[in-house]
């Protein structure tokens, strides 16, 4: 069967602009902000679509590439559980890499497990010698960079960015050097 998904969303958006807005009550402002607001989400997925599982592959090899980035000071942050917890999460996030054709879902749990223990690692390193910490915190914001500017990208269509014109294109922004799926 086709994939009928974009005929979907713009029969979705058309509906809502051409029966339920002139249906609405003029007077009700809170009405028409939350038509505005559904209609222009819609039209921002549709824009979108496409790139949603190229972003969790970038997202899953953002976080594999930080949490290898952290590896080796997390285990001096002498807490056994965490230095198995991310050793645990890198293996899942290889795991979910290695397959030819990476499930959705296990992509979306290695990169959320990965992300929250990397948070973990971070947040411990608060207590750390002030070098440890320094280096910690360092190796996190040199690697959020990219998947910054990826976020930033992946919101321009909502037109809060104040400086769109320096945003890569989504294409650009979601590739990832070195990674096997991009």
């Amino acid at each position: 069967m086709a994939d009928y998904t974009d005929n979907g969303l713009l029969a979705s958006i058309k509906a809502l602009e051409t029966v339920v807005k002139p249906a609405l009550d003029a007077t009700d402002p809170l009405a028409t902000e939350q038509l505005r607001l559904v209609s222009g989400f819609l039209k921002f997925l549709r824009a979108r679509i496409e790139h949603g599982y190229p972003r969790q592959l970038f997202e899953l090899d953002h976080a594999l590439r930080l949490a290898q980035q952290v590896a080796a000071d997390a285990v001096l942050l002498n807490s056994p559980e965490l230095s198995q917890r991310l050793a645990a999460a890198v293996a899942q996030g290889q795991a979910a890499a290695a397959r030819a054709v990476p499930l959705p879902a296990d992509v979306r749990s290695a990169a959320a497990e990965l992300a929250t223990v990397v948070a973990g690692v971070a947040r411990a390193a608060g207590s750390a010698d002030a070098p440890l910490r320094r280096r910690i915190e360092q190796q996190v914001m040199a690697g959020s960079k990219r998947w910054v500017e990826m976020q930033r990208a992946w919101f321009a269509p909502m037109g809060f960015d104040l400086r769109p014109d320096e945003l890569p294109a989504i294409d650009q922004a979601l590739y990832s050097p070195g990674s096997t799926h991009n």
